[in-house]
């Protein structure tokens, strides 16, 4: 079937609640116990981009099959290059491939952004559970996602416990990421007391001229490019 990626803007609010609602009221893969209202919904998408790409995949005839954003992993400074994920395809439309083509398109946003570390955060069912299955779970482990931690009966729903399974994928692994380490490294004054060779200063400036063509070029092809390394004292 065809259908388009696009950005998700605060006016969709009411579609994608209508995705959502499902999810809430017979599922356990929301925790929430009750749909929220469109207004809070757009309230959501609003916070979320002013960081964070929130994207949505449109049919033929223009309406929205689901749709997928990034939001804050935690506060700290630290976590500023991961992101937590999450994804809602409408239950009549899963299995065509509207999952895949919004994750594909959501890392390539984050990529660009200069993220790291992507988390998922899944409910899974403690076994047999007419309301939860592991279809999430077994999509993730297809693009590209590892377990990383497993909580038990960390939720309670519809008066039954649910675990929860964090998983994580890297992105940016290249030369990006180790130029980030050594620009913080440098910031920190310690760069000399690393080391001093004159080789290690090539190599550091031969990496930093690299690292700054790639960027150049992403921010050619991502008009909403925002690496974040405004927080680095250079």
């Amino acid at each position: 079937m065809k259908f388009e990626i696009k950005p998700v803007s605060p006016e969709d609010a009411g579609a994608l609640v209508e995705i959502y609602a499902p999810y809430v009221t017979d599922t356990a893969v929301s925790f929430e116990y009750t749909v929220p209202s469109v207004e809070e919904f757009k309230c959501r998408i609003e916070n979320t981009l002013k960081v964070y790409p929130y994207l949505k995949a449109v049919g033929e005839t223009g309406a929205i099959l689901g749709y997928a954003y990034a939001g804050r992993f935690r506060a700290r400074k630290a976590y500023d290059y991961t992101a937590e994920v999450s994804i809602y395809v409408r239950r009549d439309f899963r299995g065509c491939g509207i999952g895949k083509a919004l994750y594909t398109e959501l890392e390539k946003e984050l990529a660009a952004r200069g993220v790291h570390s992507l988390i998922a955060v899944l409910s899974v069912p403690c076994g047999e559970d007419s309301h939860l299955t592991l279809d999430s779970f077994k999509f993730h482990l297809a693009m590209g996602y590892a377990k990383a931690a497993h909580f038990h009966e960390i939720g309670c729903k519809f008066g039954k416990w649910y675990d929860m399974v964090w998983l994580e994928k890297l992105i940016n692994t290249s030369a990006e990421s180790e130029i980030i380490t050594e620009l913080y490294f440098f910031s920190l004054g310690s760069f000399r007391k690393r080391k001093s060779s004159v080789s290690y200063h090539f190599r550091f400036i031969f990496r930093f001229h690299i690292f700054y063509v790639k960027t150049e070029n992403i921010k050619r092809n991502h008009s909403t490019f925002h690496f974040p390394l405004s927080t680095l004292r250079i």
